[in-house]
């Protein structure tokens, strides 16, 4: 039986409804505060994992080139630079708001001489093949249904656009898989946030290229959550 997507914020505005992070402009992420506001989503606890994961695979392996694709507040792409000094990346969204809204907390964390952002369709063929070392991303993965059901402060306040990629939720997973078995290099690591319950079809798009894809996997969160699918490339 699947579980009732929630996306709940911890608190919000008594008489409209406006996420608490909204009006204060501002949510904590992996320690670092991060300024938002409706063009970004508000950066979920659950996505620290991600970084986690980053981090225990990139620390004191050397210099090394990411992308962060749908940055949105660009809490991903900061905090890989801000915990990885020798981290060099570009942080890609198609909203020209999210966009400024990333470049300033680039900016405001001291990493903006290491990301780079860029204001694109990420399911495009955008980047050279053998581009990047790492590619990281949370993009949209809410069906339409489940999208109906999200509670109403996220439903009214935050973006559709960075929630809800088509039908299926399924639309940019897929294709993000297919587009970074060209712009890894050889061994590159891939880790993409994902609903709860896409896992096994995610799993399956790698298989479709076996000899693309080593060592995929998913990560669940600390609820015991399906979070995240990743892999190597060959």
């Amino acid at each position: 039986m699947k579980r009732t997507l929630r996306w709940k914020n911890s608190s919000c505005g008594a008489e409209t409804g406006e996420p608490a992070a909204y009006i204060m402009g501002e949510r904590e992420f992996y320690g670092r505060p991060f300024q938002v506001n409706p063009h970004t989503l508000i950066p979920r606890p659950e996505t620290e994992h991600l970084i986690e994961a980053v981090l225990e695979r990139f620390a004191h392996k050397g210099p090394f080139r990411f992308a962060d694709l749908g940055t949105g507040s660009g809490c991903i792409a900061t905090t890989i630079a801000a915990e990885l000094p020798e981290a060099y990346g570009v942080a890609v969204d198609l909203s020209e708001g999210a966009l400024a809204t990333a470049k300033q907390n680039i900016k405001d964390n001291g990493v903006a001489s290491r990301v780079t952002c860029i204001r694109a369709d990420f399911t495009t063929p955008l980047f050279k093949n053998n581009t990047f070392d790492l590619i990281a991303t949370n993009p949209p993965y809410v069906s339409q249904s489940e999208y109906i059901k999200l509670d109403p402060e996220v439903q009214q306040f935050e973006p559709a656009s960075a929630l809800v990629p088509g039908t299926s939720g399924l639309e940019h997973g897929t294709l993000l898989i297919e587009l970074a078995s060209k712009w890894l290099n050889p061994s590159g690591f891939f880790i993409m946030e994902m609903g709860f319950w896409q896992g096994p079809d995610l799993l399956k798009e790698f298989d479709k290229n076996p000899t693309k894809w080593a060592e995929t996997a998913i990560i669940k969160d600390l609820s015991g959550h399906d979070r995240f699918v990743c892999g190597y490339k060959v």
